[in-house]
């Protein structure tokens, strides 16, 4: 029974990952999950079976099961008179716990993979002091027909808008040009090439109602109308040379921003560096850059001035950084919460009793919140790894928990006395968890000597959640069950009087 409930919890803990937007953490959920019932299976099926045989064909001599009876008796000892000091202890630390929990940041980087005394990272860091453009990244912002329409159109309001876009860039601090006397904003898009265009080739401008003043493209007559396609459309075909640097010519560098059916704009597309050297810098600067566009709810933004033109897209590594960051904080709130509650309803339903469930649960709830804060105190991050720690805390620390509670009650039915109950749980099942932690422990630190830091910190905190499990299922554990069993004790009573 204690097996089954194990396996039963530890599975829903780790198939909670399956509802992660990251599929590599979906898919380590149903992998772990299998090798838990995988595991189950083998046990109690396979080594049964093998116990059976070799017990038929050889007298194995009988040895006495191993026990640390002073030891039991030392912990029962500090349980018994010292249960109140046990909890405040266990709140204290726990308190401490979530103020080290709430400073901690979700970030990765290459360095995460790869170990820093690696030549390649040597040369990474020599790039990075040594040219401002190696910590360089890019965002797009894509342009397409709002929904029922086949084409942007290519009027007034869209080149104003465009130019005011070209402004918001200027006073963005995060993009690159933009911290000089005059700011020019690093980027390439519709505008750029319309105001490259007409400084090259004024007539091109002429012909189209457009001027460049002060930097900046004006329709030249205000009363007249204005196509942006035309305009684009005449650039196609253009092989003469855009950018003396790269070599590019007008139309190269019309077909990286526009796309065109004739003379109707399909699609607009910007490309804009920014400067973000690491996933927080990252966040950061996607969530300022989100914020300039605004929404089509929210008046005077970018978004909402087109609403009627184009639908507008921000897309881009960092914005898929920010994404995987999301989905990484998404994950393991609802991982845990998951765990959480079905642990409970397992427990419920095969015990038919609440306080039980509260119980075993508990231990294992507080041994998160110190695994989590263990992690600020080490100076870990959460990363595509750690951040399943929680829910791994609930899938491995669990089976501690209901093997010592079921233990106990089966101590309790033989001898009717709460202390006895409890130093003969601990002298037999606690001495198998203690064997059992010390063995998972050493599997997980294995991974200490992996040449990837990131695996290094996965098996240091998961080597931690063993050991904190343990503990509070062998010495906060037995105090509430014993409180547990007391108080029930004394309602029988009561109501027996």
């Amino acid at each position: 029974m204690p097996l089954s409930l194990a396996v039963v919890t530890t599975v829903a803990a780790f198939m909670a990952n399956v509802i992660s937007p990251l599929p590599p953490l979906a898919v380590l959920g149903y992998a772990l999950s299998l090798g838990v019932v995988s595991a189950f299976i083998s046990s109690t099926v396979f080594v049964g079976a093998l116990h059976v045989v070799f017990s038929k064909e050889s007298k194995v001599e009988h040895r006495p099961p191993l026990r640390f009876p002073a030891l039991s008796q030392h912990i029962v000892n500090v349980q018994k008179k010292q249960q109140v000091g046990v909890i405040l202890v266990t709140v204290l630390i726990s308190g401490l716990a979530i103020y080290g929990a709430a400073s901690l940041e979700t970030d990765f980087d290459l360095a995460d993979f790869v170990n820093e005394d690696m030549e390649i990272m040597g040369v990474r860091d020599d790039l990075t002091s040594s040219y401002e453009s190696a910590g360089w990244k890019v965002i797009h912002l894509l342009m397409e027909p709002v929904e029922g329409e086949e084409a942007i159109p290519g009027d007034l309001d869209l080149l104003s808008e465009l130019r005011n876009f070209q402004f918001d860039l200027k006073s963005n601090n995060d993009v690159v040009g933009t911290n000089f006397r005059i700011p020019s904003p690093a980027y390439e898009g519709p505008y750029p090439l319309i105001r490259d265009a007409i400084l090259r080739n004024e007539s091109l401008g002429n012909a189209h109602n457009m001027e460049v003043f002060a930097g900046e493209v004006y329709p030249i007559e205000r009363s007249e109308s204005i196509n942006l396609g035309a305009f684009f459309a005449d650039l196609a075909g253009n092989d003469s040379v855009a950018d003396p640097l790269t070599g590019e010519t007008w139309d190269d560098r019309l077909a990286q921003t526009v796309h065109l059916n004739g003379n109707q704009i399909i699609h607009l597309r910007h490309e804009i560096r920014v400067e973000a050297s690491t996933s927080v810098e990252s966040s950061r600067v996607v969530n300022n850059f989100v914020g300039i566009l605004g929404s089509v709810d929210d008046s005077g933004t970018l978004k909402y001035q087109l609403k009627e033109h184009a639908a507008l897209h921000v897309t881009g590594d960092l914005v898929m950084l920010e994404t995987v960051l999301t989905g990484l904080t998404i994950t393991q709130i609802e991982s845990t919460a998951i765990s959480l509650i079905v642990s409970f309803l397992v427990l419920f339903l095969l015990t038919r009793r609440i306080m039980p469930a509260i119980i075993v649960l508990f231990p294992v709830g507080i041994a998160s919140l110190w695994v989590v804060g263990s992690m600020a105190l080490i100076g870990l991050k959460w990363n595509v790894l750690t951040v399943m720690v929680t829910a791994l805390t609930l899938g491995i620390g669990i089976d501690y928990s209901i093997h010592m509670w079921r233990r106990f009650e089966v101590e309790l039915e033989k001898r009717g006395d709460h202390w006895g109950a409890l130093r003969e749980a601990l002298d037999t099942t606690g001495v198998a968890l203690m064997l059992s932690a010390l063995t998972t422990m050493a599997g997980f630190a294995v991974l200490l000597f992996s040449p990837m830091p990131i695996i290094q910190d996965f098996g240091l905190i998961t080597a931690i959640t063993v050991l904190f499990s343990l503990l509070l299922a062998i010495m906060v554990l037995p105090v509430l069950v014993e409180l547990s069993a007391r108080g029930q004790e004394t309602v029988t009573e009561e109501d027996s009087v």
